[in-house]
């Protein structure tokens, strides 16, 4: 298999995606299981919030409740994230 060099835009795509995903661990906000970046998380909080938007439009939490899990959630990720 010839493997052809990346483009500078495939370069800057995929250094947006680890961007990305390090500023999601960095909150708290992702999985943080599986140790891959992927179209990440996005899709699997995506998938969630639609499936809610079929009850009605989802209430959002509160800042201080948000604060409140994401605290809780700290200890969840890798220690390398």
């Amino acid at each position: 298999m010839i493997r052809r060099a990346m483009t500078r835009d495939e370069k800057e795509k995929r250094q947006a995606v680890i961007d990305a995903c390090r500023r999601m661990n960095a909150r708290g906000i992702t999985q943080g299981t599986s140790g891959n970046i992927s179209a990440v998380e996005v899709e699997t909080l995506a998938r969630q919030y639609h499936g809610c938007q079929r009850l009605g439009e989802p209430p959002l939490l509160p800042k201080d409740e948000i604060e409140r899990v994401r605290l809780k959630m700290v200890g969840y990720r890798h220690a390398n994230a």
